[in-house]
């Protein structure tokens, strides 16, 4: 069986709600994946909650906004990608991990990851 990390955290488009729910109804009872799904640390938003558990995805699921990550978590998405593993990118993932220099002391950003990762060139969203 395939695991799909749903990692989340974003609150534009309220997808910590709906994407849960997506992995339970369609991905895991009609399709058969297992599923883990990453988000907020409810003790400190600015966190993700067992970030760890990505390590056993076969392909990450990533609707993520201007967020950094803690010591290790980056290495985590690294290893994914550097296996050649999978990821789907979703609304705003293009701008996942660029913090805009507010990143809390200790974290690591990823501002290049649009380019690197995606391929893509993102400049500007309207509400910013």
């Amino acid at each position: 069986t395939q695991t799909v990390a749903i990692v989340v955290a974003e609150p534009l488009y309220q997808t910590a709600k709906t994407l849960p729910v997506f992995a339970r109804d369609v991905l895991e009872h009609e399709q058969g994946f297992k599923t883990i799904v990453v988000g907020e640390d409810p003790n400190d938003p600015s966190r993700f909650d067992r970030f760890d558990r990505v390590k056993d995805a076969d392909v990450i699921l990533l609707s993520v906004r201007r967020r950094a990550l803690q010591p290790g978590e980056m290495e985590v998405l690294r290893d994914h990608f550097e296996a050649g593993k999978p990821l789907v990118a979703i609304r705003t993932a293009s701008h996942a991990f660029d913090a805009r220099g507010k990143a809390p002391p200790g974290t690591e950003e990823w501002k290049s990851f649009d380019a690197e990762v995606l391929g893509g060139n993102y400049h500007n969203h309207h509400e910013e």
